[in-house]
């Protein structure tokens, strides 16, 4: 929660930064924080980002779905997303991509989700909405 906050308060935030791999943390207690900081634009560059088994619970995910949903052109590049081992259930999933605007996620290709033992897969925005 520590970097997020931090992130959340710098001016331009990492405006380079392509990869974020923070599988296998506790980085899910910092998703208000995460969530701000896609909101602020501060990651913008960002192509994949990687949050396997982090403890997404359905509430942070709803969370992560309303920073995309709410810049969409903060994750404009963003095209591998992986949400997979969470502890998020279907109803977590379908808030997270409610959160979402048409023009949320734009260039994701490929999704990774893991929802009650269900591996889902999703290759394409178009396969989301």
């Amino acid at each position: 929660a520590a970097f997020f906050g931090a992130l959340c308060e710098t001016r331009q935030g990492f405006p380079f930064l392509e990869n974020l791999s923070l599988s296998e943390t506790s980085a899910g207690d910092g998703m208000a924080y995460l969530g701000a900081s896609i909101q602020l634009g501060h990651l913008s560059r960002l192509d994949t980002l990687e949050l396997q088994n982090i403890g997404l619970g359905n509430e942070r995910l709803a969370v992560l779905g309303s920073a995309f949903g709410g810049n969409p052109g903060g994750s404009r590049f963003l095209s591998d997303l992986d949400l997979s081992s969470n502890p998020f259930d279907n109803d977590g999933l379908s808030a997270f991509l409610q959160a979402l605007r048409p023009e949320s996620l734009q260039c994701l290709q490929w999704m990774n989700v893991l929802v009650e033992g269900s591996l889902v897969e999703a290759g394409g925005a178009g396969d989301l909405f």
